[in-house]
């Protein structure tokens, strides 16, 4: 496999199927370089989110393989693959207790100045000033004081103070209003900087700012380019975009 310096993330040939059925992955190849922001879009059923479960390590029992930073993922073992990888899924992933200990997780030696600091910089710690217990605040998965995209930002903050160099992300603001997907985007960009960023896109138009964009169709790479290529070369991205623009142009005008 190319494992150059410059290669965050390597797959070679992979395939996968679920219990022996028609391969839902075939023979993906591609070649992530670090500090680089690749979006992975298609249609539902498409392949996106097992190609994100097989990079975070979920299955093991695919063909090909998959590299991080030269070394086979299978051969690392999931904690220290855990170490190096860090997911953001579309709804926020707590734990029942307070907000220093939902930022915190995952982080054991973290202090609280430092904590602290993460939420400031994504600009979250002005909304906890405001909480009567501020940082001290229980929040749980299932109901808190604070709004679910004031939750996301939690689980940013989170990964803000973790070091992972691979960030696997699953639109994190597409459950949310226009101001807070904007608050959000922010906060990501300064989470992200310096770091290696795989993005699976629902909505074409979120990813036309990625470095690079893949197209699954059918469990296999259609499409590669960034989105003024995909979008010259006139092919399922290109429609998918225009779908998406035209939806929100009608939803706009309701």
């Amino acid at each position: 496999p190319d494992t150059a310096d410059n290669a965050e993330l390597v797959l070679c040939g992979v395939s996968f199927s679920y219990r022996k059925r028609r391969p839902v992955l075939q023979d993906i190849s591609l070649c992530v370089r670090k500090g680089e922001k690749l979006a992975v879009v298609g249609e539902t059923g498409a392949g996106k989110t097992t190609l994100m479960k097989l990079i975070a390590g979920m299955y093991q029992d695919y063909e090909g393989g998959i590299y991080q930073r030269g070394t086979e993922i299978r051969s690392l073992g999931l904690e220290m693959l855990r170490s190096r990888i860090i997911m953001i899924a579309q709804e926020p992933q707590l734990i029942d207790g307070t907000i220093l200990e939902n930022i915190a997780y995952g982080v054991s030696d973290a202090e609280e100045e430092e904590i602290i600091r993460c939420a400031r910089e994504i600009g979250l710690d002005p909304a906890i000033r405001l909480l009567p217990e501020g940082y001290h605040t229980r929040i749980s998965q299932t109901g808190s004081v604070l709004s679910q995209g004031q939750l996301q930002m939690v689980c940013l903050a989170r990964v803000m103070l973790r070091k992972e160099s691979l960030v696997i992300l699953d639109e994190a603001a597409s459950s949310v209003d226009a101001a807070t997907q904007e608050q959000i985007r922010k906060a990501l960009e300064k989470v992200l900087r310096g770091r290696t960023c795989l993005m699976i896109a629902h909505n074409p138009a979120s990813v036309r700012d990625a470095d690079r964009i893949i197209v699954l169709n059918s469990g296999r790479i259609a499409e590669e380019g960034n989105h003024r290529q995909l979008m010259e070369a006139d092919g399922l991205y290109a429609a998918a975009y225009r779908r998406q623009y035209e939806t929100d142009e009608y939803t706009a005008e309701a």
